[in-house]
């Protein structure tokens, strides 16, 4: 698989609803589904299994709130980084069909721009035929 580079806080928006490992500086672990994070890391995990850094005990909780500077380690599945990989293709592929369309839109520009400098050079081209004649006819 291809090495790509990800922002933490996409990948982590990403993995809300699914299931994550927090691993905390104290040692202690977290398993649990991610409901929400914010920009400092903080997240809320729902349906969670606590474990003691020594692994021999464990807590369930129905919900839990982890500091974000008190985490060491986020285990994300598989599933979770491939669907970042996926949008982060999309999100590069939607500028490009924009700057297609916009070179579309200035392609139509200018020719609307060339179709209404020809009206107005023909405009012109018959107000002077008309002047010239209104010419011609004061002097006959």
């Amino acid at each position: 698989m291809e090495k790509s580079v990800m922002l933490p806080l996409s990948l982590l928006r990403t993995a809300q609803g699914h299931p994550v490992l927090v691993e905390l500086k104290n040692g202690d672990t977290y398993n649990g589904y991610l409901v929400s994070c914010d920009s400092w890391m903080n997240i809320n995990l729902r349906r969670v299994i606590h474990t003691s850094k020594d692994g021999d005990q464990f807590w369930k909780i129905a919900e839990c709130y982890v500091r974000g500077n008190t985490i060491k380690f986020l285990g994300i599945s598989d599933e979770v980084i491939n669907l970042v990989q996926k949008e982060e293709e999309q999100a590069q592929l939607q500028p490009e069909e924009e700057e297609e369309e916009t070179e579309e839109t200035e392609e139509e520009t200018e020719e609307e721009e060339e179709a209404e400098e020809e009206e107005e050079v023909t405009e012109e081209a018959i107000e002077e035929e008309r002047e010239e004649e209104e010419e011609e006819v004061r002097v006959l």
